[in-house]
């Protein structure tokens, strides 16, 4: 033996880790903002009707690129195109430094109409017409980024809180909090009502 160490194979610096980021999209009254404000409770930087032209300048944004993008684009925003958002998102997928998913919150034409209807908001595609003419042109405009959607959530049997949980339990980033006990008292001073 000549006395000298077997050499090692070079090492690669490790990768940089993945930014996740969602572009969350999908119809009017479906629960966009529901699932926003939970991303933003769980660690993401939320930012709610960005154009679209401004997507690529966001991604890139590197001030907070340490943290994890929920970016919220509808049919409503000025310059929306589902062709475009199409092609960003197929853009968006191919970039080694960030982990994209497209997510799609749907809900059926009858249950986004009562719903609009309960609340007695004005449908944003339909400000002078019925709620279901909103609807159907949302449903048209948006139709092509749906069938492009990494992750379709429909909501028409869900409220609110069902959709946080799906959304927690899809995209929580691992930091997990432990089990959260939630104790809510109360009495009755003056007996049983």
């Amino acid at each position: 033996m000549s006395g000298r160490r077997p050499t090692s194979a070079p090492t690669r610096p490790p990768a940089a880790p993945q930014r996740p980021v969602l572009l969350v999209t999908g119809l009017s009254g479906a629960g966009l903002s529901t699932a926003l404000k939970t991303l933003e409770d769980l660690g993401y930087q939320a930012v709610d009707n960005l154009p679209l032209s401004l997507l690529p300048a966001l991604v890139a944004e590197k001030k907070g690129a340490d943290r994890p993008l929920a970016i919220g684009i509808d049919s409503r925003a000025w310059d929306f195109s589902a062709r475009d958002m199409v092609a960003q998102a197929a853009g968006l997928r191919a970039k080694k430094n960030i982990a994209f998913a497209l997510v799609f919150i749907d809900c059926q034409d009858v249950e986004l109409q009562r719903r609009f209807t309960e609340t007695r908001r004005v449908h944003p595609l339909a400000v002078d017409r019925p709620v279901s003419d909103g609807v159907a042109r949302d449903r048209a405009r948006t139709a092509a980024v749906k069938t492009v959607a990494d992750i379709v959530i429909d909501t028409t049997d869900s409220n609110a809180r069902d959709l946080k949980q799906q959304i927690a339990g899809r995209f929580a980033l691992g930091q997990g909090h432990g089990m959260q006990v939630f104790v809510t008292s109360f009495g009755f001073k003056h007996g049983l009502p």
